[in-house]
């Protein structure tokens, strides 16, 4: 969630999305930008919410934007993003929590799984 709130349109190179994660911004190891396709449907996405009048493709960051301001943003958009995912829950009547979890550490895993489903792993 953090890179994407960070994301930037100066992160749009042709069709891709082209990024330093946050978490390994400042490790001792070679730093490696990660080049992501852009689908149509991603495009459309874009096109359809993204913040034109912002630096970033959400809006939610101003320029030079402090760590404590970042952190207050990142938390309050984890907030209403869990609130949404359970209401979809409720709507859609899953048997499954979704939520965003918020890393403890930067090494917290999740494991979903879905019947009939493959299980699903995201490392936050």
């Amino acid at each position: 969630m953090a890179d994407l709130i960070r994301m930037k349109w100066t992160n749009i190179r042709g069709k891709h999305f082209v990024f330093v994660r946050m978490k390994t911004e400042k490790t001792k190891h070679a730093i490696e930008e990660i080049a992501s396709p852009i689908s149509p449907k991603v495009q459309g996405l874009l096109d359809k919410i993204g913040d034109k009048d912002s630096p970033y493709i959400l809006g939610y960051l101003n320029d030079g934007y402090s760590e404590s301001s970042f952190r207050n943003k990142l938390q309050k958009v984890r907030r209403i993003t869990n609130q949404n995912l359970k209401y979809v829950c409720e709507k859609l009547d899953l048997s499954v929590k979704l939520d965003l979890v918020v890393p403890v550490m930067h090494m917290h895993h999740v494991c979903i799984e879905m019947e009939d489903q493959p299980t699903i792993f995201q490392k936050c």
